[in-house]
């Protein structure tokens, strides 16, 4: 289970017991970052299919719009395989608040990934 470190991007992955935390860091502001994170997370899944999962966006400092596109990917394939995940953000950060909107939206559809705010 590796972590990724990326230009700017950071991606920390720790297992502790049953449950695996994803913690991202830095900026996501590639023009492609499917190019990365789409093989990560493809390779990362069957390694965590026997956890749960919580993934850590409060520390992040940006992302665009290509990277909401890979995180979408990311909870298609954790409800596929049927990982219980917590995705979390920060609501009082602006362009968090906005790019999870579509995430979140999207979560009310999938049975094991859920999203909290704090």
């Amino acid at each position: 289970m590796e972590s990724l470190l990326i230009d700017k991007l950071e991606i920390r992955v720790k297992k502790e017991g049953s449950h695996i935390y994803m913690k991202w860091l830095g900026r996501s502001d590639s023009r492609n970052p499917a190019s990365y994170l789409n093989p990560y997370f493809t390779t990362l899944i069957p390694e965590i299919k026997n956890y749960s999962l919580e993934v850590d966006f409060n520390k992040l400092k940006f992302m665009n719009s290509s990277t909401v596109i890979s995180i979408m990917l990311l909870m298609k394939l954790l409800n596929q395989d049927k990982i219980k995940t917590e995705i979390s953000y920060d609501k009082n950060i602006h362009w968090q608040k906005t790019s999870f909107a579509a995430l979140k939206k999207a979560c009310e559809k999938l049975d094991y990934v859920k999203m909290k705010s704090d």
